[in-house]
Parts: C-alpha cells; structure tokens; sequence
C-alpha cells in the first residue's frame, strides 16, 4: 500500500462548471494562489475526483463558496470520504446566501469537523446560529467578494473623463423570489425606483 505523503499547503476545492458564470467566483478562487503565503493546490470538483490526491495529506483543506449552492452540495462520495479521511488536516469552510439550507449546512460542519468558517454573518449572530446548532470552533467574518487588482488596473485602463461617458450610472439586479429576504427585493427596487425618479432629468429626457 502506498504511503501518505504530507503536504505544507492548502488543497482548495471549489465547483465550476464549464460554462459562462459570474467572474467573480474565479476571482475569488484564484486569489487564494495570489495573495497566500502558502502553495495552494486547485481543484474543480465539477471535473470528477483526482486519484492523485488519494495518498495526499494537506495541511489545510479548503472548501469554496461555489461547493454551497440552493441545491444538493455536488461533492461527489469520493470527496466526502477524503474528508472524513483526513481528521489531522485544518479544515476551513467559506459561506455565501447562509438563509438557505441551514439544517443541511449545519450537518454538514458536524459531520466533517470543520474547524473554520468565513460566514457573511456579523460576529453579533454568532451565538444564534452557528454556535447553537454546530461545534466549528472559531467563526470569521468575511465579504461576498473583494476588488481585485486585476479589477483596478483594468479600471486605470478603461477609465473615461464624465464629459466622454454614454452612461452616467450602471447597475446590475433581477428579480429574485421573496423567500430570499427583504434584502434581495430592495436591491431589484434600487434600480426600479432610480429609473423612476431619474426619469426627465437628462438631456434626451431619461
């Protein structure tokens, strides 16, 4: 039987199908390789199970965002075994949209003894939530996302003086189900009512 070979770096799982989806889920994956002072290892869980991490222990095991969706968790049986497998590695877990799925989220983290999560939640919930229904030991909180210097430099390129712009504010929205929140209908309303009272105020009449 071929021995365990411990590696000193992050092995970060994330998901990604091979299709058009926001950037700012790369973003947010391959900053991790960028701004770590640690190796990081990737691996896309939408590509099938790598064998070659079978006899792999990393030090620390990372688990994107992107893992978490509305839907099932599409970690296949071969991943969940790897986690179970490897007690010794320090497990981190990113959040995003927590409103959903709570009880399978909740079982989620007891079952892997995860050690670390990077919730959207301010530190006042802490006791309501996580520390209620999971045994994580230390809790973080964290952005849904962060301006990349990627971003800033393609601003500094593409940046036109207000006198050259064909458009004065941009926003991006839909309309998302009510079981969402307050939250999710305000930020469909933000748009909607901007129009509405910006509506005459340019020079063409919109």
């Amino acid at each position: 039987m071929a021995q365990t070979k411990n590696i000193n770096g992050i092995l970060l799982l994330y998901h990604h199908p091979l299709a058009t989806n926001a950037p700012t889920i790369m973003e947010h994956v391959n900053s991790f390789r960028c701004h770590s002072q640690f190796t990081v290892w990737t691996v896309n869980t939408a590509l099938g199970f790598p064998t070659t991490i079978e006899r792999l222990r990393f030090r620390v095991i990372l688990l994107h965002y992107s893992l978490f969706g509305a839907q099932r968790y599409p970690l296949s049986d071969n991943f969940l075994r790897y986690l179970e497998q490897h007690e010794a590695s320090y497990k981190i877990a990113f959040f995003q949209d927590e409103h959903q799925n709570c009880q399978q989220r909740f079982a989620f983290l007891n079952r892997f003894h995860i050690d670390c999560v990077y919730t959207l939640l301010d530190p006042a919930y802490f006791q309501d939530v996580y520390q209620k229904y999971t045994s994580v030991p230390k809790l973080v909180t964290t952005l849904t996302g962060y301006v990349s210097d990627d971003l800033i430099e393609k601003g500094r390129k593409f940046a036109k003086p207000d006198y050259d712009r064909k458009v004065d504010v941009g926003y991006r929205t839909r309309q998302l189900p009510f079981w969402m929140g307050r939250g999710s209908q305000e930020k469909h309303e933000i748009g909607v009512r901007f129009c509405q009272y910006a509506r005459g105020a340019g020079e063409d009449g919109y």
